[in-house]
């Protein structure tokens, strides 16, 4: 088609190529019967593929995964334009927090092995500074009978809340009332629920890896590195206390990340920015910057 067309074509927003952690690959593949990550490559050799780079305007690419993942000859056309976004309407409405010496962590995702609930439950039944605070579970998934094992045998019954699944409203209300958000997924392609954290005002405490690692930053969170099970729960521990203990890094790095999600993430905003990427493709502006703030 964009052979036959003098129209130029925008193709994206693409995510995709963020490979498995080492540390994890073989048993969350196993566990999450991921078998086409050893075949997804192949689609490199359907028919068009090389074409519909070559041919395209522009590219809309996630994040650097998959930047790193798209053809050489077109990355001059790549524009970084991360495909989630947040509704001020929903999660834009953040209310004063009061303040308590009991904070509410919250996890929100699908309960499946490479989005690890657990370490969140292991950080708290391994760190007796957290035992005196509430950890908020919302997601429902195969490994919430796991979950709820774990739970009973560390004796997390007052501290651990498990909610299943929720509207997008009431996860926004839930966002509001808590302090902190903790999210130890290990291959995140796009993190929308991270984003909704961040524009609640949240803290949040990711792995460094994925779109997590590229929406918090030193300034807006806290990034622990890719490790075991064991490590991980340790580092999320370790990160969890430093901020219980903490009302005004709590308060300030949640500020921080509400500022980031709405200049960059709002869905208006990123219209406008899609606008000015249509420009560049019909030859009328200079190659649009997903990060500027103008």
């Amino acid at each position: 088609m964009a052979k036959w067309s003098p129209i130029p074509f925008v193709l994206g927003p693409l995510n995709g190529g963020l490979k498995w952690p080492q540390v994890f690959r073989a048993e969350l593949v196993a566990r999450e019967r991921d078998w086409l990550s050893y075949v997804r490559s192949a689609y490199r050799a359907f028919p068009f593929h090389g074409a519909s780079y070559a041919r395209s305007a522009a590219v809309l690419a996630a994040f650097q995964h998959t930047i790193d993942d798209l053809p050489r000859k077109a990355r001059a056309r790549v524009v970084e334009f991360p495909e989630i976004g947040v509704d001020p309407d929903v999660f834009g409405k953040v209310a004063e927090r009061p303040c308590s010496k009991r904070r509410t962590i919250l996890f929100v995702g699908r309960l499946v092995p490479y989005k690890l609930p657990q370490v969140v439950v292991r950080a708290f039944a391994d760190c007796p500074a957290l035992r005196g605070h509430r950890l908020v579970i919302v997601g429902e998934g195969p490994e919430r009978a796991a979950i709820e094992a774990l739970i009973q045998s560390r004796g997390l019954g007052n501290e651990v809340e498990m909610l299943g699944w929720k509207t997008q409203a009431e996860v926004a209300a839930l966002m509001r009332d808590a302090d902190i958000f903790a999210f130890p997924s290990i291959r995140e392609l796009g993190a929308g629920a991270v984003v909704e954290a961040m524009a609640c005002g949240l803290a949040c405490v990711v792995v460094d890896y994925g779109a997590p690692g590229r929406l918090i930053d030193a300034d807006r969170g806290i990034k622990v590195a890719v490790g075991s099970h064991e490590e991980l729960a340790r580092s999320f521990g370790e990160a969890l206390e430093r901020l219980v203990s903490d009302e005004h890094t709590i308060r300030r790095l949640g500020a921080a990340a509400r500022e980031h999600a709405m200049r960059f993430y709002c869905w208006d905003v990123k219209a406008k920015k899609m606008l000015k990427v249509y420009e560049w493709a019909l030859g009328r502006g200079a190659a649009p910057d997903f990060w500027s703030i103008e």
